[in-house]
């Protein structure tokens, strides 16, 4: 009786085992997105005056990405980890966060180049609204695909409610895939820094200062 006993306890720890390794073994195939984001060198502006920053998520589906690209992946996480680098520099981790708030660090980040000052509130606003933030995944031919970026999102700047001036962004990027999701970091990174760094500051502020 005592070795059936010890019998059974021994297959409820084998059983116990494999559950929780399962389970964790699903956990860790949860991947998301390593974003980094490259600031170019600026030309610091003459401001004087503060400028608030708000950032609108105006994407009808949430998810980074497509039906595709899930159904190779599998589990994606919508929180991104993001981290900021100096033009040939080292990248600064910064942590996990939602897409707006992707947004707005890396344009506070631009933002400080220039020497403009943010703050939450000013009459004087930058607003930027996400229209597309996806990632695709095509055939190319029998045996090979590729990861597909596109970051689309509208920079207005008001006085007020009052529009000043606005500039319209978009990057189509594309990378073959190699194995699993390696290459679709570097992919996005890319796409999005080129997306960021494309806005034209002076351009957009032009003589609101």
């Amino acid at each position: 009786m005592k070795k059936m006993d010890q019998g059974r306890r021994n297959l409820v720890s084998v059983v116990l085992c494999i559950f929780f390794l399962v389970a964790f073994d699903s956990c860790a195939k949860i991947k998301r997105l390593d974003l980094l984001y490259t600031m170019k060198a600026e030309e610091a502006l003459r401001i004087v005056r503060p400028i608030s920053l708000e950032v609108n998520d105006l994407r009808e589906n949430k998810q980074l990405l497509t039906e595709r690209g899930l159904s190779d992946l599998g589990a994606f996480s919508s929180d991104i980890q993001l981290s900021v680098a100096p033009e040939g520099k080292k990248g600064f981790r910064y942590g996990l966060y939602e897409l707006k708030d992707v947004f707005r660090i890396a344009f506070e980040e631009r933002l400080s180049g220039y020497g403009i000052k943010v703050t939450p509130n000013s009459e004087l606003r930058m607003v930027i609204d996400i229209e597309d933030f996806s990632v695709d995944l095509l055939k190319v031919s029998m045996v090979e695909k590729k990861w597909k970026a596109k970051i689309e999102y509208k920079a207005s700047v008001y006085r007020g409610k009052t529009l000043l001036n606005s500039q319209n962004i978009r990057v189509d990027s594309e990378k073959l895939k190699i194995w699993k999701d390696t290459g679709m970091d570097a992919l996005v990174s890319d796409a999005f820094s080129w997306a960021i760094n494309s806005l034209d500051i002076k351009e957009l502020f032009g003589k609101s200062y």
